[in-house]
């Protein structure tokens, strides 16, 4: 039973830690997308 525990615990940690990254990744992709398409029809106009 420890050892199931223990797996299971590492599982369960390693969904959120797998998952803050990529939450990460994809803040910093849609704050450069936003400001970049924003930025282009400003200066257009």
């Amino acid at each position: 039973m420890g050892m199931e525990a223990a797996a299971a615990t590492e599982n369960a940690e390693a969904k959120p830690i797998w998952q803050a990254p990529v939450i990460e990744v994809f803040d910093v992709t849609e704050a450069e997308a936003g400001p970049t398409p924003i930025t282009e029809p400003t200066s257009s106009s």
